[in-house]
This record gives C-alpha cells, sequence and structure tokens, in this order.
C-alpha cells in the first residue's frame, strides 16, 4: 500500500470512532436509570477504570482508598466490576448477611452458546442443581470406598514421581533447573 494511500484512511477512521460516540451517547440517553444501590466509588477513566489508583503494593493502594471511600467502595478494573470489603465488619455483612447475592460464579461469554448451556458442575450457577450435583460428586465420585479403588494408582504415581529424584541424588547430580 502507498504511504499516501493511508493517510486517506486517518479521516475516515475518525468519523467513524466520533459516531460510534455519537451513537454510544444518544442509545445511552434513552436509557432509563438502573436503580442499583452501589457503595461509592472513586472516579474512573473510561477504559481502565481505577487501574490507575491502583499501586504496587495492592493492601496499601485498597487502605487509601477506604480511608476517602469507606470500608465498602466498589472498584472497576478493566471491563470487571468488584466490591472491596476493607475491614471484619463488612466482610461479615457480605459473607453471612448477603452470601447468596455472591455465591454465583461470574458469567463469562454467553452460557447458551457452551456445551450443555452452562448446566455443567463448573459453569452452573449457584442454585437447585448446582446443590444436587454438588451432593452427587461428594457421595458418588469422592467418598472414601470410591477413593479407595484409587490407592495403587496414587502408589504407583508416587512412585513416579521420588525415583528420579532419588537416582539423581545417589549419583549426586543436581535436581531442578
Amino acid at each position: 500500500m502507498a504511504p499516501g494511500a493511508m493517510s486517506f484512511y486517518y479521516p475516515l477512521f475518525l468519523i467513524w470512532f466520533i459516531t460510534a460516540f455519537l451513537v454510544h451517547l444518544f442509545i445511552k440517553s434513552f436509557k432509563p436509570p438502573t436503580q442499583i444501590h452501589a457503595p461509592p466509588s472513586p472516579p474512573a477513566l473510561p477504559l481502565i477504570g481505577h487501574l490507575h489508583l491502583i499501586g504496587s503494593v495492592l493492601p496499601k493502594s485498597f487502605q487509601e482508598l477506604a480511608g476517602r471511600y469507606g470500608p465498602l467502595m466498589e472498584i472497576r478494573l478493566g471491563a470487571s466490576t468488584c466490591v472491596v470489603a476493607s475491614n471484619a465488619t463488612a466482610a461479615k455483612e457480605i459473607f453471612k448477611t448477603h452470601d447468596l447475592n455472591f455465591s454465583s460464579r461470574p458469567k463469562f461469554g454467553s452460557p447458551e452458546y457452551f456445551i450443555y448451556r452452562g448446566s455443567r458442575f463448573v459453569t452452573a450457577q449457584y442454585g437447585d442443581q448446582w446443590r444436587f450435583m454438588k451432593k452427587l460428586s461428594m457421595t458418588k465420585l469422592l467418598s472414601v470406598p470410591q477413593l479407595d479403588k484409587f490407592t495403587n494408582v496414587c502408589d504407583e504415581e508416587k512412585v513416579k514421581l521420588v525415583e528420579p529424584v532419588l537416582r539423581l541424588a545417589k549419583e549426586r547430580k543436581k535436581i531442578g533447573p
């Protein structure tokens, strides 16, 4: 592609970007406001959220933010929204009182496009089906009689792990990288 032809695409990209931004603002203006009562949050930047407020020592950064915004605050790390509890009473309130609100897994992608539509044990949301699958796996798959069937396999794997180490130790060679 010629160098002059590339400069033709810069204004087109700028026009496309401004149009997309204006369409986004137009659609957002007609959307009814959500009634979510979120905890306080520091001002965020558009794409990175609050990453600019996080230093190299994470607990120290959260301690400074908690001093300004309280023990419970909302932080956006890129596209992920997190709730930070900075003291024991806030954490106890979350895990004791509101445990069902926080017990589900985050939704990654659209589950209807996954195999079995998100109904597998690992991807299932907390509920009756998840509790049933957990009970089934604990009583049938991970029960003591079932695990006892694999003791000889575990013993063989232990021997396979230790044999090379013993051989290298007898030869007085270096173990590891």
